[in-house]
């Protein structure tokens, strides 16, 4: 693999777990220490970060190194729902998983990943109940 390919690896990737943590590109430059300029370099796959600053990321999105670098993406859609693994406990991931699969209540669905299965059930029931009331799920 070229630098150019893992370089556009990474960008994707980096933008992905941004979006799915509620990060930007500013958030992440606090966190890390550097200009908005390099993030955004970061983001668009124009340079990347030192291994340490890689494994920096990975901690604060609580991700493998290889969620960052390797081509999970393209190589199968379905394997974005494979990275709830993150979740402690095991019923929250299954209430986690559930909301994921679900096209409805995915595009509403942000958690951490330290969230209790109760609260995560919660949130299932008031997305499922505002769905219901919008006659969007039967």
């Amino acid at each position: 693999m070229g630098d150019n390919e893992l370089r556009r690896i990474f960008a994707n990737n980096l933008k992905y777990y941004l979006n799915l943590n509620g990060y930007s590109q500013a958030d992440m430059a606090r966190y890390m220490k550097v200009s908005t300029a390099t993030t955004a370099k970061w983001c668009t796959g124009v340079t990347m970060p030192r291994v340490d600053k890689i494994q920096s990321l990975c901690n604060w999105f609580g991700i493998e190194k290889s969620d960052l670098l390797e081509d999970w993406q393209s190589k199968n859609t379905d394997t974005q729902s494979d990275k709830l693994h993150w979740y402690q406990d095991p019923e929250t991931a299954e209430i986690a998983q559930r909301i994921f699969d679900d096209p409805n209540l995915r595009t509403l669905f942000d958690s951490a990943k330290d969230a209790a299965p109760e609260d995560l059930a919660t949130v299932q029931a008031m997305l499922e109940a505002l769905l219901r009331k919008e006659g969007r799920k039967d």
